[in-house]
């Protein structure tokens, strides 16, 4: 009897621990702050404000690309950090300095950006349904817009070469 009782005591416990594991709440919605205004201050004739701004802006677009990609394939319960990285990316674009010939570039980039975050934001936080078309699109802009930063490391490297040859 007391083997019985022992076998029917098992399961119950078992049963009891099981439905006893806590629960994991979702994150909290993630609200950001506005992105800082876009700095316009330098002239692409200055080879290191160029350069500047090239390296730290390719470097953010190809990063923001990459988390982009990565956080698009991701279950919505996982995108809270990833949308706070791209919020952080795109703020540190929109401070860097930009000199003349790259104000183009930069609009096309924070803009994608912006819509970036904000649609990811709306995804994570339950306001949005789907992101796929929204992140391809960002995708394409992104790559036009490193096209366009290798026409300006043409120019960069140009600009380089000809201070080479000045005495």
């Amino acid at each position: 009897m007391k083997k019985y009782l022992f076998l029917l005591v098992l399961p119950l416990l078992a049963a009891c621990a099981l439905a006893d594991t806590p629960t994991l709440s979702p994150p909290p919605p993630i609200t950001l702050v506005p992105p800082p205004t876009l700095t316009f201050s330098g002239n692409c004739d200055s080879t290191p404000e160029l350069d500047h701004w090239l390296q730290t802006t390719s470097f953010l677009a190809a990063d923001f690309l990459t988390l982009v990609n990565d956080t698009a394939a991701l279950d919505r319960s996982q995108m809270y950090e990833p949308v706070l990285r791209m919020a952080a990316l795109r703020d540190q674009t929109s401070l860097t300095p930009t000199p003349d010939c790259a104000q183009a570039v930069q609009e096309l980039l924070n803009s994608a950006m912006n819509v970036a975050v904000d649609t990811f934001q709306a995804y994570a936080n339950g306001e949005a349904l789907d992101l796929a078309a929204r992140a391809a699109d960002v995708s394409n802009q992104i790559e036009t817009v490193m096209g366009m930063q290798q026409e300006l490391i043409t120019r960069l490297e140009a600009q380089y070469r000809q201070e080479q040859m000045q005495p």
